[in-house]
């Protein structure tokens, strides 16, 4: 079957060496990348935050679902149009329907959103007082650009207009 825009190239050459590099890339990391991990944040990370210790180990073991699942349970090819065509794997050969696959899917790609949210949010509570001394001057340069675009839309009346509408945008974004 022909495909239009040379859709036919990718078609043949790319996604058998996709799936292949779907079917390596997850043992090897299963076996390198993520023990290490592992080691690092049980053993070498005791002066660690406990709290965010933890988060990075869910947020691990979120990572290590992703692999089994996208590489063995489900294995469908990144490239834009084909993610819709070809699926490969257990649960895709099994007889199992559209829906059904569909839910798996989007119930394993939210389930790394809690575990992220949680980790960036301990973070942001442990370390954004350090940040805080940014806060004043940020609110003096906006406030400076506010009034110096005041004073330029009451010096030019052909520009007044797109000034007037640049500042609303601006006041609302304040």
């Amino acid at each position: 079957m022909d495909l239009h825009y040379g859709l036919h190239w990718d078609r043949d050459f790319l996604v058998d060496i996709e799936f292949r590099v779907q079917s390596i890339l997850p043992i090897v990391s299963l076996l390198t990348i993520y023990p290490a991990c592992f080691y690092l944040l049980l053993v070498e990370g005791p002066t660690m935050i406990s709290e965010i210790r933890a988060a990075y180990i869910a947020h691990s073991v979120v990572h290590i679902l992703f692999d089994v699942v996208f590489s063995f349970l489900m294995r469908t090819t990144a490239f834009p149009p084909y993610g819709l065509f070809y699926c490969e794997g257990i649960l895709c050969t099994s007889g199992l329907k559209k829906p059904t696959l569909i839910a798996i899917l989007a119930s394993v790609i939210i389930m790394g959103i809690p575990t992220y949210v949680f980790l960036m949010m301990r973070k942001l509570w442990l370390f954004g007082a350090s940040c805080s001394i940014f806060v004043p001057p940020v609110i003096f340069l906006a406030t400076h650009a506010m009034r110096t675009l005041k004073r330029a839309s009451a010096a030019s009346t052909k520009t007044q207009q797109l000034t007037r509408k640049l500042f609303i945008v601006f006041q609302l974004q304040v």
